[in-house]
């Protein structure tokens, strides 16, 4: 991000510009849009290209916006997907296993690992994730402080066609 003080290319007001990380044209703070932690929830799931970045109003229009309101359609379905445990075989034992399995390694919180699991098998078409096996693993840091990290595995299926 590139800060210097030029007229702001879609508003015409002499104050500090912004260039946009796509085109490089200068934008005030008020016609830009930032892509960073604190408008999105879940930054670790955005394409790689978008986090940390700001756009101008006609990047953001033209291809930005799409893909974010992609990734947001993507992370609802991730949550309404339904999730059955490996200790859960007898409702699951006639689901076809077909797809290879989903993995996340190394999140902080069992929810978003569980999360990220989810949306893996919604980006990738499917409504349903089988023998879910989430576990934590014990990580010491600096001198006596400890936490947990959380990685798992699960198998995606299409239950609803």
């Amino acid at each position: 991000m590139i800060i210097e003080k030029t007229i702001c290319f879609f508003c015409s007001k002499n104050k500090t510009a912004i260039c946009c990380d796509a085109c490089k044209l200068a934008s005030c703070k008020h016609c830009s849009y930032f892509i960073d932690k604190d408008n999105f929830e879940f930054m670790s799931m955005l394409p790689k290209k978008l986090i940390n970045k700001t756009f101008c109003p006609d990047c953001y229009s033209k291809g930005i916006n799409k893909e974010i309101d992609e990734f947001h359609d993507i992370l609802r379905r991730a949550k309404a997907v339904n999730v059955y445990s490996k200790k859960q075989g007898t409702e699951t034992r006639f689901f076809r296993r077909i797809e290879k399995p989903v993995k996340v390694e190394n999140y902080d919180d069992r929810n978003e690992a569980l999360l990220h699991l989810t949306f893996l098998a919604a980006q990738k078409g499917f409504d349903t994730v089988v023998d879910l096996d989430l576990k934590s693993k014990k990580v010491n840091l600096d001198g006596n402080y400890k936490k947990l990290v959380w990685s798992g595995t699960a198998v995606p299926i299409k239950v609803n066609a």
